[in-house]
């Protein structure tokens, strides 16, 4: 008694990979959209924002933040500017090593 086994190309699975990512990828595009449009045309919404999508962040964590980009602006490695600011954030809440 003989016996033919046949498998799919797997080309199936692989589409659905693909349509999956593209749906994920075209949520967070939409979503950025939505944050940018409300910091152009809505500026107490970027308050109600930040206190929805980062509920108990200080405005301190938001002021540190810009002074990571000028660290990087300025030239200073990525990996520096960012251990220096979780310095400064834990610093602030009073986790610091000193």
């Amino acid at each position: 008694m003989a016996y033919r086994v046949e498998y799919g190309s797997g080309e199936a699975k692989r589409s659905e990979i693909r349509k999956k990512k593209r749906v994920g990828g075209k949520a967070w595009g939409f979503f950025l959209l939505f944050l940018l449009l409300v910091r152009l045309y809505w500026p107490a919404g970027t308050q109600v924002l930040r206190e929805l999508l980062l509920p108990g962040a200080s405005q301190t964590a938001f002021a540190e933040v810009q002074t990571l980009t000028q660290e990087l602006r300025d030239g200073e490695p990525f990996g520096q500017a960012l251990e220096d600011y979780c310095r400064r954030i834990l610093a602030e809440a009073g986790l610091a090593d000193a």
